[in-house]
């Protein structure tokens, strides 16, 4: 798995690979050892290979992807969504992240930023 800042944080913190094999066993290896892998995955006359402790078979290998593009996968197998500004949402709840923005504040963060905008509009005309 890959590593992370800390047990409550979900950030990764160095570039881990995964090698998912068909079976759906994810295999977790640096970068430069995936590059090797992907190598050797090109060759046809190899048919095993060994990463770690263990032997697979190169034919059961369905890729080599990034801890992000495993995060996703996983994300959505769960039943989550990611709205156009990107944020992460779950099955059935409605994304609201765009109007955030439509609506002032009362702590006066939206006015300042309405406010300047206005100014920039008549500045404009």
């Amino acid at each position: 798995m890959p590593t992370y800042k800390n047990k409550n944080m979900k950030q990764i913190t160095n570039k881990t690979m995964c090698v998912l094999m068909r079976s759906g066993i994810e295999i977790w290896v640096n970068q430069e050892r995936a590059e090797k892998i992907s190598n050797l995955l090109g060759v046809k006359n190899i048919r095993f290979l060994d990463i770690g402790k263990e032997t697979i078979n190169s034919a059961d290998v369905s890729g080599i992807f990034s801890a992000k593009t495993m995060e996703d996968v996983r994300r959505r197998k769960n039943g989550q969504w990611q709205c156009d500004l990107g944020t992460w949402h779950q099955r059935g709840e409605k994304c609201v992240c765009g109007e955030l923005n439509k609506y002032p504040s009362y702590s006066g963060v939206a006015n300042i930023k309405l406010n300047k905008q206005k100014v920039l509009k008549k500045q404009s005309n």
